[in-house]
């Protein structure tokens, strides 16, 4: 066979191996890749160059090598791994333990060598993995000030709080779509394809890097402070105020015709010559090549036979009679302040600490079965519309700890406390993300149930930190309501 044919079917079914082995993830990755309108709308583009350079690397046809139990052992333990993950629906842990998965896997079949060398190529798949969301409050953040400071550069008759905008004709928010995080992770990435395949040296690498981060910072900020003005010269009725999409990338490619043409320049590297010294594993036997063969797909199938063999069926917790206990429905309307998330019970209780009217709110969620989510989708714990955060601080309660924030009302001088506790298997957390990699210790503990206990203190004319006291009493309330309203049970759902 010829040794590209050769390549790209080793290639092909390496990758479509881990693909059936792992489709749960690459199912839900898959799902984000076709939704061209989204953060991951390039994740095809990402597999396909990935694909390409893989491919390149393979074209020196490396040899199978001997069994290596070092390799099978890591390989089989991210695999492990992974069935935790998978087994608790913590999609982007999941989907992060892949580029490793792979790399364990050439390490297993063509040495540490070959892996070593395949490693940048394999760490490129992180720009098809949606860890990059987790910069969305950071962009907002940054798009807001400097779009603030333009407008008041070129003092347009606007009021500003926050990521709002009041024009004379009507208001522009600057929200999680405006981040620019598109133009910063195809950037990035095409940057980084760059690197891979050029010549040149580290410290060119390193400017192309940040040239690159910071067209596309650029090219956002621009996008949006055009629109202002079109929005103001307009009187909000220009079709750009409403769909922007399509002028955003016509700039965005414009301003990147420098860097492009930079690019262009850089001699390009021989991913090739790198493999002379395998060659003399190239007189290994059939017997020996299956063995290794055989302890690579044992160590992949470890994961996905523990995940797909467990029961579906979870212990679910027995929720008493909320309405008797005073509680009502919750919604955006009776709470005002919280976000609230797509929860099994979300529900909110008036309470009166220390004179003071608290608004007591209790979000409970389980998993039925393994294909639920414990910690539901929760982006941020206020209502972002409606309120700018000015600070964070925790507090303890009965050992355990809370996060509270102060939030101002946009475009108005009141102010609301909302103090919240997270907790997921019998663990508390004051932080989200930490919560989420809590649901590991469910498989240990067997307690499928995780809850967020909250006290609003809306309309407020000082800071929290004067009413510590109230929050804490408030947070004790509502945790005794939660304590008494649920219980475990052994029963199967």
């Amino acid at each position: 066979m010829h040794p590209n044919y050769l390549a790209t079917t080793k290639v092909a079914i390496l990758l479509a191996t881990i693909a059936l082995a792992f489709q749960k993830s690459i199912t839900d990755l898959f799902g984000q890749w076709i939704q061209f309108d989204e953060s991951l709308s390039h994740g095809l583009m990402i597999i396909a160059i990935f694909f390409y350079l893989l491919l390149q690397i393979f074209k020196t046809n490396p040899p199978i090598v001997k069994v290596s139990l070092t390799s099978t052992l890591l390989l089989a333990i991210l695999s492990f791994c992974w069935y935790l993950a998978a087994s608790i629906n913590i999609n982007l842990l999941e989907q992060l333990l892949l580029p490793p998965i792979i790399f364990s896997v050439i390490m297993s079949l063509y040495g540490w060598r070959v892996a070593l060398k395949a490693a940048p190529v394999i760490a490129f798949l992180i720009f098809s993995i949606p860890i990059w969301d987790h910069l969305t409050p950071l962009l907002v953040q940054l798009s807001s000030s400097t779009v603030m400071w333009a407008i008041e550069a070129v003092k347009i008759p606007a009021l500003i709080s926050g990521n709002s905008v009041t024009l004379t004709s009507g208001t522009i928010v600057i929200a999680d779509g405006c981040s620019g995080l598109r133009y910063f992770v195809v950037a990035l990435s095409l940057a980084s394809y760059i690197v891979l395949v050029s010549k040149t040296t580290l410290k060119q690498k390193i400017l192309l890097i940040l040239a690159t981060v910071a067209l596309s910072l650029f090219v956002n900020w621009l996008r949006i402070f055009i629109i202002i003005l079109v929005a103001e010269a307009t009187d909000m009725q220009s079709s750009l105020v409403a769909d922007h999409e399509t002028f955003g990338w016509v700039l965005f490619g414009l301003v990147c015709i420098p860097l492009i043409y930079y690019t262009n320049r850089l001699p390009v590297s021989d991913p090739t010559g790198f493999n002379t010294h395998n060659n003399t594993h190239r007189g290994n036997t059939t017997v020996a090549t299956a063995l290794v063969l055989a302890a690579c797909l044992l160590a992949i199938a470890v994961g996905p036979i523990l995940y797909y063999s467990s029961s579906n069926a979870l212990t679910a917790p027995v929720v008493g009679d909320w309405r008797a206990m005073g509680f009502q429905q919750a919604t955006v309307s009776n709470t005002q302040t919280i976000q609230l998330p797509n929860s099994k019970l979300v529900i909110r209780k008036d309470l009166t600490v220390d004179n003071r009217a608290v608004t007591g709110v209790l979000v409970l969620n389980w998993q039925a079965t393994s294909q639920e989510n414990l910690a539901p989708y929760w982006p941020r714990p206020y209502q972002l519309q409606g309120w700018n955060l000015l600070e964070s601080n925790t507090i303890e309660i009965d050992g355990a700890h809370a996060v509270v924030l102060q939030l101002q009302r946009k475009h108005l001088s009141s102010k609301a406390c909302l103090a919240i506790q997270y907790s997921v298997g019998g663990f508390t957390s004051t932080n989200y993300s930490i919560t989420k990699l809590l649901q590991l210790m469910t498989k240990l503990t067997g307690n499928n149930q995780f809850s967020a206990t909250a006290v609003i203190l809306d309309d407020q004319t000082q800071t929290c930190e004067n009413v510590e006291g109230t929050i804490i009493k408030a947070l004790e309330a509502m945790k005794e309501h939660r304590d008494s309203l649920i219980t475990t049970t052994n029963s199967k759902t």
